[in-house]
């Protein structure tokens, strides 16, 4: 019997940069790059099984600065579907991102209060987490030193999803002081 054999062609080694393969290499990756990169993943299920949300996390966490900000602006835009905002808390980012309400940059704090206020207003489960990882009071903090008003309207908009508990009415109590000598100007 004669078998025949297919000649086998060599795979070379792509020369020059690559186009990104994760969603970590995704924000990363320089703007011309992306016209050759994978599909971005369209439904929870994909964005879940690329581990689409613990790279974004991995970035919020270890990444620079720029990429922090590049990092939780992504988790902001997904966090716009409620089966991932489950995710995400599940898998971590509620820590990663009230810490950066004190680590991160002015741009990163910013985008971080929105994504928390999507969060917070999503349900008990992300809104538990929040106020687990101290971020009640880190916004209240964080709101005393604002001069943004995007940032201010976010920051509000979290802390009064989170005051729908008796429990946190106590951790509000000094905001309410606040708002008072901030409306009289005094």
């Amino acid at each position: 019997m004669h078998t025949s054999e297919q000649p086998q062609t060599p795979t070379a080694e792509p020369s020059g940069p690559q186009p990104p393969q994760t969603l970590l290499d995704l924000i990363t990756t320089p703007p011309l790059l992306l016209k050759q990169s994978p599909p971005i993943p369209k439904t929870p299920g994909q964005f879940q099984h690329t581990g689409g949300g613990s790279a974004l996390i991995e970035a919020c966490r270890s990444g620079s600065q720029p990429i922090q900000t590049h990092a939780v602006g992504a988790l902001r835009n997904v966090a716009s579907v409620e089966d991932i905002r489950l995710a995400l808390g599940e898998e971590g980012a509620v820590p990663v991102l009230v810490q950066l309400l004190v680590s991160g940059n002015t741009a990163t704090q910013e985008k971080v209060a929105n994504c928390l206020s999507i969060l917070a207003s999503s349900g008990e489960y992300c809104r538990a987490l929040i106020i687990q990882e101290k971020g009640l009071p880190r916004l209240m903090h964080m709101i005393q030193d604002l001069s943004n008003s995007d940032t201010i309207e976010h920051v509000l908009r979290t802390i009064c999803s989170l005051s729908v508990t008796d429990s946190n009415l106590q951790i509000l109590s000094p905001l309410s002081n606040w708002v008072n000598l901030s409306s009289t100007g005094t």
